[in-house]
């Protein structure tokens, strides 16, 4: 079974042999140029089944389009463009 995008942070912020603090996440936030911002695991406060929550806000997991780990992509979404 694939890992949800949820499964996979929450293995990186609970194993030992791995820094939560190198994870990047890519994710869509209208409004800004591109509609693309990241953000770094040591930024995270907490996440649930819905959402990854920060300082000041919350991004949903649907949002998130890749998943950086040490400079490795280790999640990609594939996104339509178009109908």
């Amino acid at each position: 079974m694939r890992k949800t995008i949820r499964d996979l942070l929450l293995e990186y912020w609970w194993r030992r042999d791995r820094d939560f603090s190198k994870v990047q996440i890519y994710y869509i936030h209208r409004g800004i140029e591109g509609n693309i911002k990241i953000i770094e695991g040591k930024d995270i406060v907490r996440m649930d089944k819905s959402f990854i929550y920060l300082k000041d806000a919350q991004i949903p997991f649907h949002r998130v389009i890749k998943i950086v780990y040490e400079g490795k992509e280790v999640f990609k979404r594939k996104l339509k463009i178009g109908p």
